[in-house]
């Protein structure tokens, strides 16, 4: 009886299955099934490069990633001392489905990462981004295509551009035919067809009803990276992602995001921290304890930041809502196979980024959204690199100005607003810097209304040390020094105290 029950149910889902897709076939929009008809995304189409347009010179693939743990570069900035600043950089998409095998609301994570990736445990098939054929000259450099580098174009773009045959032999360039703009500039496309783990059995899952070849969200991806040698974005890499939903489905619930571990001074030192300023939408990476010997002689790392430049939430205030800090050793094994742990990290509106002096691995997330069947999004990162955070803030805000007028790259560095955190809306207290420290660090905290602000430094016990502040300050974002000479070494507390607002955090002093 049991076996009749499941024979029926099975047989119920196939009929679904075969009217919807007689439904979804008569009714696609051209463009979408140009898309469809383009070649799946393959292992073998995998290539890497380097991208060293500015003073950033990093590795990069056409599956996503940026930066690769011990290929080097990996993020070295500036260009050409070996100061390397990630272990790898991966896009991340998510959305809400409800599997028509079982009624269960899954959340499918497509990326592309070197390890703890999902993947068949019976033929090895790898369930992540891979590349699309065609989209770079495969005789040629095992390379995607870059702008600079005319023999890695492909000799006919592939149909599903809707480019004429002008382009053939041209760079297909964001900003027009042959436009060599930006510096360097990289274009490839990839999708998740490969990700066939739902449509197994009890989930059954097909994003695109007349194709049971094609697995993941239905999702193409066709990205950019963008840098310019001008000192005024010298430290920033531009990522430009447009992300199309192709399959028969709307995802109401969408996050886009990045997975990144962070690898501030080289592979030899994995103690780093994160912070994160909310108003900003900055997402930042730096090594605990100040120095590196990677490579040799030793060195003063500077800062890595996040930001997202551009995302399809509702609030522009607050494109990255999600940020989460976890220790690397408790994902090994796991981490990118855990769909649901990831979601989670992406769509939790919460900024955690309280483990410190760790190898930690970066979780963020912009949503969730409404993502309609057959339309694009537009997702743009930027990744940042500083001496120290006042220098990230201000090339963070650079960022911003050149994206929001289409990458226009002002004449100065005086058009960008000398205090960018002046039109703070909540308190915070950031992240002390550098931490540990010996003997003085930095303390930077928002104020978003005239308020009398009071922060306190207590030890370990919870015995007051020092009142570092304790007066009237109007709105804006502030900083103070805490000079600790005298005190033994140890874990030490700083609160800041405003009208109901109290908020605390760790630091470590090493002598």
């Amino acid at each position: 009886m049991k076996t009749l029950v499941k024979n029926l149910h099975t047989f119920l889902i196939f009929v679904v299955f075969i009217i919807l897709s007689e439904f979804a076939g008569a009714q696609v929009d051209p463009q979408i099934q140009r898309y469809r008809n383009d070649s799946y995304g393959k292992n073998s189409s995998r290539k890497h490069g380097i991208i060293d347009g500015n003073l950033i010179r990093t590795l990069f693939r056409n599956d996503g990633q940026i930066g690769y743990w011990e290929d080097r570069p990996s993020m070295e900035w500036p260009k050409g001392t070996g100061h390397c600043y990630s272990d790898g950089y991966a896009l991340l998409v998510s959305a809400a489905v409800t599997a028509p095998g079982n009624g269960q609301i899954i959340h499918p994570v497509q990326t592309s990462y070197r390890e703890n990736i999902d993947k068949d445990s019976l033929t090895g098939d790898l369930w992540i981004f891979q590349p699309i054929p065609n989209y770079c000259r495969t005789s040629s450099l095992d390379y995607p295509a870059v702008s600079h580098l005319p023999s890695t174009w492909p000799l006919t773009w592939p149909v599903a551009l809707g480019l004429d045959s002008t382009w053939n032999g041209h760079w297909y360039g964001y900003f027009g035919k042959d436009n060599f703009y930006p510096t360097r500039e990289t274009f490839f496309a990839m999708d998740d067809s490969k990700d066939r783990e739902w449509t197994r059995q009890p989930y059954s899952y097909f994003p695109v009803l007349s194709d049971t070849n094609r697995g993941g969200l239905g999702l193409r991806v066709e990205s950019r990276i963008f840098q310019w040698n001008n000192i005024i974005v010298e430290d920033i890499l531009f990522i430009n992602y447009d992300i199309i939903n192709i399959s028969d489905f709307d995802y109401p619930q969408t996050c886009f995001g990045f997975y990144t571990d962070l690898g501030v001074g080289g592979l030899s030192d994995g103690g780093d921290e994160a912070g994160f300023i909310g108003n900003l939408n900055l997402a930042y990476g730096y090594d605990s304890d100040g120095i590196s010997n990677d490579p040799p002689p030793s060195w003063i790392p500077g800062y890595i930041g996040y930001t997202f430049l551009d995302s399809p939430v509702d609030s522009q205030d607050q494109l990255m809502n999600s940020l989460s800090t976890f220790h690397i050793s408790n994902v090994i094994g796991n981490a990118l196979r855990d769909d649901e742990g990831i979601w989670q990290k992406m769509s939790c509106n919460q900024i955690d980024t309280s483990i410190t002096y760790s190898n930690i691995v970066l979780v963020a997330g912009s949503g969730p959204f409404n993502f309609p069947k057959w339309t694009t999004e537009k997702f743009v990162v930027a990744m940042i690199m500083g001496e120290n955070l006042n220098d990230l803030i201000l090339n963070k805000t650079v960022a911003k100005i050149v994206y929001d007028s289409n990458y226009v790259i002002p004449d100065s560095i005086s058009y960008v607003d000398s205090n960018p955190l002046e039109s703070v809306n909540n308190f915070d207290l950031m992240q002390n810097y550098p931490n540990p420290f010996n003997p003085t660090t930095t303390i930077i905290y928002n104020v978003p209304f005239t308020s009398n602000i009071r922060i306190v430094v207590y030890d370990i016990l919870g015995t007051e040390i020092k009142t570092l502040m304790n007066e009237e300050k109007i709105k804006g974002e502030y900083q103070l020094q805490f000079d600790a000479t005298g005190l033994s070494s140890g874990v030490y507390y700083y609160s800041i105290f405003a009208n109901d607002f109290a908020q605390t955090k760790k630091m470590i002093l090493i002598k």
